[in-house]
């Protein structure tokens, strides 16, 4: 058996599969069995007892030989079935060019065989054995003339050819220009599907319906000013028993004009899946959602006032395990418990903040005071631009000693953050982990003041949560601050103590001890978990935990854990994750106002109100132009069909032409009467009146002020559908040998020059048009309206 064959037999027997840990309060809102309040307890049970059984989906359930896929493999196939029998260079040379389509200017700049780099870990998605360097691949990049930044980089399979990723970057490095888009979102979506069917066809079937749709997940990228597209991104997940299964994945992104610049498969082998049927109802897994929705606080990031806000949030980054009805996080690791009671000693004699107007001076002082930092250190002393110069970062040289790093709060004098760096003399602890906890918390009284009578000790669960005192030089103990007869969750703060020296050597979320609990909110518990699920609902996917089954950095226990370790069995269970609508996946409620805000901001989201009716999931309705600021590029999940950018305009008379749209530069020369092609236009150039287009001159892209209407020409389509078996061509010469015959198909346009205006002028003559194909390259058709 070849290798290309026996990699497809694989495929029909495989079955497929970032989270940050939210640590959520665990004895708000929680009964003792450990299951949250409103979600009965029947009915999470698992319906059957057999859900501990996992299979491979069925082989017959694959239909993995479809046209695309035969016709690109044929060459590859013939591959002889050996090791390091991989495809030679010339031939991965030419793929890349195809499925990238890279123009023949372009010289390659690198092309050899690469391996995915070796691990000395083992976990349970991916069970990596150390001593293999890892599937081979083909890395091609290709550039300009005289070096540079590669401008496309692929990466193929060595032995198969087929493709994995690949990259398209502008010139210079940086990002593209954003510009009025030359396609719709429908047109980008069937462009997108009839690419991953070109270089997929082995799995486009698993990434589609039961009607054949593809499982896209998507989102556009605009330009913040003015709703200028940076570009489309697809995912479509993997379905299994027509259960997403986000972990293995195709993706893309498309730019406005239309060009496929990004390419990913995220596909692995060999899974075996937990039966359907052992999911617990979506009603009981929608009470449990409901429940995770809870009163907190946040500082807002990126404003200049960064005074907490009382806010109701989701916990966005939870998992619910369908079978157990345990709450995860994305590595399989359950909520740490939260102690009953806190730390109730009566707090020491507190160190007092700095007194009066805080100063840069008084504060390194403090801290000097606190973190016993010797009067000789070096101080260097910064504001945080990011934080509006709401903090500064404060640094001590201890000279050879170490050194030590702080975040001070500019208003209270207060640390938020320190970290001490001290160079270990001796390589043996001199501390145990008790006598640390006992040390942590001692320094958390002194530290804290009254905060310590809201602080609830947190305990990790070994078995879910990775020993970290083997790897680490200090040991950590974080406690959560619950305030309030409301039971608040104003977040958590973690010590950590240095094991060789025995010292306080780290503080994070210090922020948490000086928040007051004390405000008044209009917006009741039951009140935003109803407008939070009016806007999101539980799915139903497959997922495999990130868990690490072998991390340790003793090399020798990595490979013997390797060497008990089956790599080719994964098990993939049943799992419920939050599923957005398009208003609400970066939002949250401002508990005083009542208003709809941006995650970690101040700023108010217009999101319309829905009523909810019933224990029920909300309906999701199609998404609408809906935007959410979100740093330089607005998110948005979807937006309007608006009129086509034209493919070409008439100039009716002479014209000068710009480097920029600006009529007040020198014209870099003029452009007569003819028909130019349009590279891009304005946002509103669909309106009357004069408006700025990018066309094509001999003196490479320049900017005319034209008018809008009759100039404007058709442009060519994305894609053409062909209705009857069609020839294709090496040239528009009707003459040669057709290369092929497609069956009837939709087909991307590469070029048809000006018989595409010709064709709509005459559509009773058939003109030429050039064609993409993954396995011949560019090819010509006869097409005709």
């Amino acid at each position: 058996m070849n290798r290309a064959h026996k990699w497809k037999k694989e495929l029909k027997r495989a079955a497929a599969v970032s989270s940050l840990v939210w640590l959520a309060l665990g004895t708000a809102g929680v009964s003792a069995s450990g299951l949250p309040e409103g979600a009965a307890a029947a009915a999470l049970q698992p319906p059957n007892a057999n859900c501990a059984a996992f299979s491979l989906v069925p082989e017959a359930a694959y239909n993995t030989e479809t046209a695309a896929d035969r016709s690109g493999d044929e060459e590859l196939a013939a591959q002889p079935d050996a090791e390091e029998a991989y495809i030679a260079e010339e031939k991965a040379v030419e793929l890349s060019r195809m499925y990238a389509h890279v123009p023949d200017s372009y010289r390659v700049t690198e092309a050899k065989i690469d391996y995915l780099p070796a691990s000395y870990y083992v976990n349970s998605r991916r069970q990596i054995d150390p001593y293999h360097r890892g599937p081979a691949r083909w890395f091609v990049s290709f550039g300009q003339e005289g070096g540079g930044t590669p401008v496309w980089t692929v990466n193929l399979d060595a032995a198969t050819g087929r493709l994995l990723t690949f990259y398209h970057m502008e010139p210079d490095g940086g990002q593209p220009d954003a510009i009025w888009p030359k396609l719709t979102y429908s047109e980008a979506e069937k462009l997108a599907g009839i690419f991953i069917a070109g270089v997929s066809g082995d799995i486009v079937s698993e990434l589609k319906d039961d009607k054949g749709r593809f499982s896209y997940e998507w989102m556009m990228t605009t330009d913040p000013q003015d709703d200028a597209l940076y570009g489309y991104h697809f995912t479509a997940n993997r379905l299994v028993n027509g259960i997403p299964f986000p972990q293995n994945n195709v993706n893309l992104r498309i730019d406005p004009d239309g060009t496929i610049v990004e390419f990913n498969r995220n596909w692995d082998a060999q899974f075996h899946f937990q039966d359907p049927q052992c999911a617990v109802p979506t009603e009981a897994a929608y009470n449990v959602f409901q429940d995770q929705i809870r009163l907190t606080f946040q500082i807002p990031l990126i404003d200049a006032d960064r005074t907490p806000m009382l806010i109701y949030d989701q916990r966005p980054d939870i998992y619910l395990n369908a079978a157990t009805a345990a709450i995860t996080d994305s590595y399989g690791r359950t909520d740490p418990q939260v102690a009953e009671l806190p730390l109730s000693n009566e707090p020491l004699a507190a160190i007092e903040g700095p007194a009066g107007e805080v100063t840069q001076e008084k504060a390194a002082a403090f801290l000097q005071t606190m973190l016993h930092i010797p009067d000789s250190a070096e101080i260097k002393v910064n504001a945080i631009e990011m934080d509006a110069g709401s903090a500064w970062t404060i640094e001590f040289s201890l000279g050879t000693e170490g050194s030590a790093h702080a975040v001070v709060d500019k208003q209270s004098g207060r640390p938020t953050y320190f970290q001490i760096y001290k160079m270990i003399k001796d390589g043996t602890p001199v501390i145990a982990r008790a006598q640390a906890q006992a040390a942590a918390e001692q320094f958390l009284r002194t530290f804290a003041g009254a905060a310590v009578h809201e602080l609830y000790p947190e305990k990790k669960d070994p078995t879910v949560w990775p020993n970290e005192d083997e790897n680490n030089i200090d040991y950590g103990f974080s406690y959560r601050r619950i305030a309030g007869p409301e039971r608040i969750d104003l977040g958590e703060v973690t010590v950590r103590v240095n094991k060789f020296t025995g010292e306080i050597n780290a503080l994070t979320g210090g922020d948490t001890l000086w928040m007051s609990a004390d405000i008044p909110h209009v917006l009741g518990l039951k009140q935003a978990q109803a407008l939070y699920m009016a806007h999101n609902k539980p799915e139903l996917i497959y997922f495999a935990p990130y868990t690490m089954r072998c991390d340790s950095s003793n090399y020798e226990k990595s490979k013997a854990c390797a060497q008990n370790t089956d790599p080719e069995i994964q098990n993939v269970s049943l799992y419920y994750r939050w599923k957005w609508d398009k208003d609400s996946r970066f939002a949250a409620l401002d508990a005083v106002t009542g208003e709809w805000i941006r995650r970690g901001t101040r700023n108010v989201l217009n999101i319309p109100q829905q009523e909810k009716t019933g224990n029920a999931p909300a309906s999701q309705n199609e998404p609408e132009s809906v935007q959410v600021q979100g740093g330089r590029a607005k998110v948005l999940m979807q937006r309007p069909e608006t009129p086509e950018i034209p493919q070409a305009i008439r100039i009716t008379k002479e014209l000068p032409f710009y480097s920029s749209p600006d009529e007040t530069q020198k014209p870099d020369g003029t452009i007569s009467a003819q028909q130019v092609q349009v590279i891009r236009a304005d946002t509103k150039w669909y309106n009357e009146g004069k408006h700025w287009y990018q066309v094509s001159t001999w003196l490479g892209d320049k900017w005319i002020h034209a008018e809008t209407g009759k100039t404007a020409v058709p442009r060519l389509p994305v894609y053409l559908t062909l209705h009857t078996n069609t020839p294709i061509y090496a040239a528009p010469d009707s003459s040669l040998q057709p290369s092929a015959e497609l069956t009837p198909q939709d087909v991307i346009v590469a070029d048809a020059g000006a018989d595409w205006y010709k064709i709509l002028a005459d559509p009773g003559e058939k003109r030429w048009v050039q064609i993409r194909t993954f396995w011949l390259g560019d090819q010509w058709i006869q097409y005709g309206k």
